[in-house]
């Protein structure tokens, strides 16, 4: 990823950052209704007027690793492909392989064997219900 999105992205958070309270503290004064309207339209313009890189919509998350800007995955701030990468790798503290259990593994054959005899029974014209094949919890 070009150096130049990461620099642009450091410098709008700190531009964010300095003016963050100010913006605040106009927004407050703009969305109070119990303050004159007066005051609270001079308030909207002046918060109108603060230059558009201050505003904090324009923050966008990105890869701490990569720079990229989409499919982050927010508790890492790593971006999907990269999060794979480092988990391969069990660089990631706390994520680990999904290994099924023994009776996850089970359950998952008895809906595929009651699938399978779903869309057979389908082909041949008989509800499912006919030929007496049901999952094991619902008798």
């Amino acid at each position: 990823m070009p150096r130049h999105i990461v620099y642009r992205d450091m410098t709008l958070r700190a531009c964010v950052a300095a003016t963050e309270v100010a913006r605040r503290a106009v927004k407050f004064v703009a969305r109070n209704t119990l303050l004159p309207a007066r005051l609270r339209v001079k308030a909207q313009l002046e918060l109108n007027s603060f230059p558009r890189w201050t505003r904090p919509s324009g923050i966008r998350d990105r890869c701490v690793l990569s720079g990229r800007g989409s499919q982050i995955i927010g508790d890492f701030k790593l971006n999907k492909n990269m999060f794979r990468v480092l988990a391969k790798r069990k660089q990631l503290p706390g994520v680990h392989e999904f290994r099924p259990k023994r009776d996850d593994l089970r359950q998952l054959e008895i809906v595929q064997e009651w699938k399978t005899h779903h869309n057979k029974m389908k082909a041949l014209g008989k509800a499912p219900s006919e030929s007496g094949l049901r999952l094991k919890g619902n008798r």
